[in-house]
């Protein structure tokens, strides 16, 4: 995830630490939501709650390297993306110019993932599941 704070410009890196048995999708949803949260924490502590959202309203279309998302959120002019299952992650800082939102990304493979939208200037977040299958949802 990346913090801006005029020209500066720094990347934030963590290890998600799976357990010896099977991870179910509900441990791995909690274990990042907390992350997420904790960073939150750290990066956004001069940053206020989020007067509304963000919150995921739909997810579009999901194709294996983009989405198409539509969010509600007020005053939140910068959001952060995780996306994750199980062992795929990718991240990123997108700068909302509507509700619908597309961003690119690395491909990943067909499968299950979760999206978790956060706030990059204000604290606040929501996160949904969707499939990956033949590049579209």
């Amino acid at each position: 995830m990346l913090s801006t704070l005029g020209s500066l410009q720094a990347q934030t890196t963590f290890t998600i630490t799976i357990p010896q048995d099977v991870a179910t999708k509900e441990w791995v949803q909690d274990y990042v939501k907390k992350k997420i949260d904790s960073l939150n924490a750290i990066q956004h502590a001069p940053f206020p709650p989020c007067t509304q959202g963000p919150e995921i309203r739909e997810i579009i279309t999901a194709s294996k390297d983009y989405l198409t998302v539509k969010f509600h959120g007020v005053n939140v002019t910068s959001l952060d993306y995780i996306i994750f299952n199980n062992a795929q992650i990718r991240t990123g800082r997108l700068k909302p110019e509507s509700s619908t939102i597309k961003f690119s990304f690395k491909e990943l493979p067909t499968g299950t993932y979760s999206l978790t939208l956060s706030g990059g200037m204000c604290t606040g977040s929501d996160t949904k599941t969707f499939k990956i299958k033949n590049n579209t949802l």
